[in-house]
C-alpha cells in the first residue's frame, strides 16, 4: 500500500477499526476468467497447469465451473 496512502488512511479513518480486503477472491476470478479464454483459443490443460502453477485437476475444476464460480465467491462482476 505504501507509507502515503497508509497516512492518509489513518488520517481519514483514524481510531475506526477498518478491514481492507486483500482482493484474492477477484484476482482467482481475474486469473479462472484468463484460464478459461486461453482455453477456448486452443491451450491445452498441461499447458494452463504450468502456466499458472496449478495441476491439471485444477485446471479442469476450474474450466468446469464456468459462470458458478460468481455466486462462490460473493462477488458480482
Amino acid at each position: 500500500m505504501g507509507w502515503e496512502a497508509a497516512r492518509n488512511i489513518a488520517d481519514e479513518f483514524g481510531g475506526e477499526r477498518l478491514e481492507i480486503p486483500k482482493g484474492d477472491g477477484y484476482w482467482r476470478h481475474v486469473r479462472n476468467q484468463r484460464m478459461r479464454r486461453e482455453r477456448a483459443q486452443g491451450a491445452t490443460r498441461a499447458e494452463l497447469a504450468a502456466r499458472y502453477h496449478l495441476t491439471e485437476r485444477q485446471v479442469t475444476n476450474i474450466l468446469r465451473e464456468g459462470n458458478s464460480a460468481r455466486t462462490q465467491t460473493g462477488f458480482d462482476w
